[in-house]
């Protein structure tokens, strides 16, 4: 782990705690508590999407990798916040960022299997 993956994790201990101080003193944070439920009854949450989808929208390029991860593309392109963000969601990013998107709809014939947000 690099310096500034330590400074990240950091980050993201002390925005840990302050959440659930806050959670503790007025319920949980707005926001935290919506999801997506997709056709095939995926469910998501819409911080995690969005935040993706900014990323996305941006220019970013998410890589499938072959150990079940992903890399984003351009080098340099999260902000501290995202790279925190992403670090505190992993699991829920990495199985997005993986999820096969259903575009059978947008044809008459069944649309290949690929990522809904990921090349490769």
């Amino acid at each position: 782990m690099n310096d500034e993956d330590r400074a990240a994790v950091a980050a993201m201990d002390t925005k840990r705690l302050q959440r659930e101080q806050q959670e503790s003193e007025t319920g949980p944070v707005a926001g935290t508590s919506k999801f997506i439920t997709f056709r095939d009854g995926t469910v998501a949450s819409l911080a995690v999407l969005e935040r993706l989808w900014a990323i996305e929208a941006r220019g970013g390029i998410f890589v499938l990798t072959d150990n079940d991860g992903y890399d984003i593309e351009p080098e340099g392109i999260l902000t501290v916040n995202e790279r925190v963000f992403l670090l505190e969601n992993q699991e829920e990013a990495r199985r997005l960022v993986r999820l096969k998107a259903d575009d059978s709809h947008l044809t008459d014939a069944t649309a290949p299997a690929s990522s809904a947000f990921a090349s490769g």
